[in-house]
C-alpha cells in the first residue's frame, strides 16, 4: 500500500464516521391524559406531549435544545415503560 493509498483511506474512514449519527434513548410514561417524556443522557430534559403520535416530535424538539444541535441530526428511540423498544427515524 503506498502513502498515497493510506491517505484516501484515511480519508474514507473519517467521511463514514462522521455520518454515524447520534442516538438519544428516550423514556416515554402515560401520566394521566398526557405522555411524560424524559431523554435520560442529557439531564433535565423532559417534555411532555399529549398524544402518543406527538411523542417522537416533543422529543427531539427538547433534545435539539438541550443538545444545541439540528432536529434532523440525531436519531430518537423511546421505550415506553409499558410496552417493548420502539425506534424513531427521521426521515
Amino acid at each position: 500500500m503506498t502513502k498515497n493509498t493510506k491517505t484516501k483511506t484515511s480519508k474514507a474512514k473519517k467521511k463514514t464516521a462522521a455520518k454515524a449519527r447520534p442516538v438519544y434513548q428516550v423514556e416515554i410514561t402515560r401520566s394521566g391524559k398526557w405522555w411524560a417524556i424524559e431523554v435520560p443522557e442529557l439531564p433535565g430534559t423532559y417534555s411532555q406531549a399529549k398524544r402518543i403520535d406527538q411523542v417522537e416530535t416533543m422529543a427531539r424538539e427538547a433534545t435539539a435544545i438541550t443538545a444545541d444541535v439540528d432536529e434532523s441530526s440525531f436519531d430518537i428511540t423511546h421505550r415506553d415503560r409499558l410496552r417493548s423498544d420502539q425506534s424513531c427515524r427521521a426521515s
